[in-house]
């Protein structure tokens, strides 16, 4: 189809601007977060030891809340580094933000681990690092850190350490029994129907939050679309306001030279005037009409015709009329279909001529040198169809994306 656009590279962005700084808006958000998770670890293993009298490991919790720390040291200093490129490092955003929970839960299982496992009600914690993922993240990684859950989860069941009150033995190795299975009874069936519903828990909520994530994102991509497209309306419309006033402005004055040199053509042909100046009196009638043609095109172009009549017209004759004024009509290749040749259209012949021949000129543009290009039109269920197809190669993605913009063109100067 006609469309007068070179090949020529455009500036293009390899990744959405919204994606890449909702990239960095989560990776900040989880930094932040992560500082208040270890505070409040340290806070409940604090509490638990002192105030519930239950004797805990600290310092192998704290070697592990300070493993996590480390790693949110380096998260700080490589964000840091990378905030004023962060387009560029947008792609592995992801990819940090998803191995970063995924330690989380690898770190959570060891705290858990100590504590009393799958009795612990700190477990409850899994559920929150899979929403946050389910959120934040692509639904490949959520479901990732789902089934990574999910199998830690079941670990604790086989392995862990069990807590005694501080009353039942000071001694460390005394509160510990490594590998301790749950002896059957009520309560291991309760903690074994937990991890079931902890799985159909977790795969609900990455389902649905991704799925709630996804339609959101969707959405707001139709709407910056849609923003953009009325923020390019309005400047076409604004150009197209510019453009009729102009003509308006310079219509009056045009119309009283219009009127006065034909006065002077009356005196002249009464025999007044000599024969140079009836020659200039003749040229300034001609461009006074050129320039009403100009205007007349500018109107055209800014949706107005002029109180223009809507009138009875064939495809053949519209076709005819469009192609008039070209200057290569001879490369133009008029068809119409044989039931449309004598059907008549009611509309404003002028504004759709003037549309016509700008497509028909991209499309002679586009075309080669010798190119022909071929105009059809007929009737398709009692409505005009016109088809324009030249010989060019076509447009690229990225030039195509941009082909309804006002004033952008591939072209040459």
């Amino acid at each position: 189809m006609a469309r007068g656009l070179a090949n020529v590279p455009t500036p293009s962005s390899a990744r959405n601007p919204w994606i890449a700084e909702r990239s960095r808006i989560n990776l900040l958000w989880l930094y932040k977060m992560r500082w208040a998770a270890l505070g409040g670890q340290v806070a409940t293993i604090v509490f638990v030891h002192e105030w519930m009298q239950i004797e805990v490991p600290l310092v192998r919790l704290l070697g592990i809340i300070g493993l996590a720390a480390a790693t949110n040291v380096a998260l700080g200093i490589w964000l840091g580094r990378r905030a004023k490129a962060w387009p560029a490092w947008a792609g592995r955003g992801e990819w940090v933000s998803g191995s970063l929970m995924m330690l989380d839960n690898l770190f959570l299982t060891a705290l858990l681990y100590y504590t009393g496992g799958p009795s612990n009600p700190f477990t409850v914690f899994y559920l929150v690092n899979i929403a946050l993922a389910a959120a934040v993240l692509p639904a490949r990684w959520a479901w990732v850190l789902d089934a990574a859950a999910f199998l830690c989860f079941a670990l604790l069941f086989a392995m862990h350490v069990t807590l005694e009150p501080l009353e039942h033995g000071h001694a460390h190795e005394h509160a510990m029994h490594h590998g301790t299975r749950l002896a059957p009874g009520p309560m291991s069936l309760h903690l074994q129907g937990s991890l079931v519903a902890f799985g159909g828990a977790a795969t609900f909520i990455v389902y649905f939050i991704t799925r709630i994530t996804n339609e959101l994102a969707r959405r707001e991509a139709e709407l910056d679309a849609t923003r953009q497209r009325k923020a390019e309306s309005d400047k076409l419309n604004a150009l197209a306001t510019l453009a009729a006033g102009a003509a308006h402005e310079l219509a009056s004055p045009l119309s009283t030279i219009a009127v006065l040199t034909r006065d002077l053509e009356l005196s002249m042909e009464a025999g007044d005037l000599g024969g140079e100046e009836a020659a200039d009196l003749k040229l300034i009638r001609s461009e006074v009409d050129r320039c009403r043609r100009i205007l007349d095109s500018m109107a055209l172009g800014a949706g107005e015709c002029i109180g223009e009549e809507w009138v009875r017209v064939s495809p053949q004759e519209l076709l005819a009329s469009a192609v008039r004024e070209l200057a290569t009509a001879d490369r133009v290749e008029i068809r119409a279909e044989t039931p449309a040749i004598d059907a008549a259209f009611k509309l404003p012949q002028a504004a759709i001529c003037q549309a016509l021949r700008a497509i028909i000129q991209n499309g002679l543009d586009a075309s080669p040198a010798a190119g022909q290009v071929a105009v059809a039109g007929g009737e398709l269920d009692g409505l005009l169809t016109i088809v324009v197809a030249d010989r060019g190669t076509g447009m690229p993605e990225d030039v195509l994306r941009r082909a309804c913009e006002p004033f952008f063109t591939t072209k040459e100067p």
